[in-house]
């Protein structure tokens, strides 16, 4: 009989571990999705990798390929731009503008500059998420006819999302 009590003890005990560690496993999987789900918010830093410049020289569409810094299975690429305009003949801005484009749909986003007629610099820069297409490219342009001179527009691949 009190072998039987000892048993029945031991029986309850061990399903109360069971329980507790069900309720463990839950818990820890319930973290590691919130932790999944942070990590795809979150970007991830590869440094500034310099894809190229474009200036008042520079005609057309430009390609600029990020492929060698961002991994396959990146699903954005975060992109910095720098631009600096100089002296111009005249005060006038330009709108630059960036995009992707996958099975029809284009990404697109602009970057503004403003030139003046004195002797200064300006300078603007920004930080633009693109989605990760099957050509890893940004496509650059400015309007037809540039209406100013003395800009440079750099471009970086700092980092993706996963």
């Amino acid at each position: 009989e009190l072998l039987d009590k000892m048993v029945a003890e031991r029986v309850e005990v061990q399903t109360k571990m069971v329980d507790e560690n069900a309720k463990l496993e839950t818990k820890m999987a319930d973290q590691k999705r919130e932790f999944d789900k942070y990590i795809k918010m979150a970007w991830i830093s590869i440094g500034k990798r310099h894809l190229g410049s474009v200036s008042s020289t520079t005609s057309g569409m430009q390609s600029y390929s990020y492929a060698a810094y961002v991994p396959p299975e990146a699903k954005e690429v975060l992109i910095y731009v720098a631009g600096f305009t100089g002296y111009n003949a005249r005060s006038q801005s330009v709108e630059v503008t960036l995009e992707t484009s996958e099975d029809g749909v284009r990404y697109t986003k602009y970057f503004y500059l403003y030139h003046y007629t004195q002797d200064a610099v300006a300078y603007n820069s920004e930080n633009m998420f693109f989605p990760v297409t099957r050509d890893r490219c940004i496509y650059v342009w400015y309007p037809e006819g540039k209406p100013a001179n003395n800009y440079v527009l750099d471009l970086y691949a700092i980092g993706y999302k996963q």
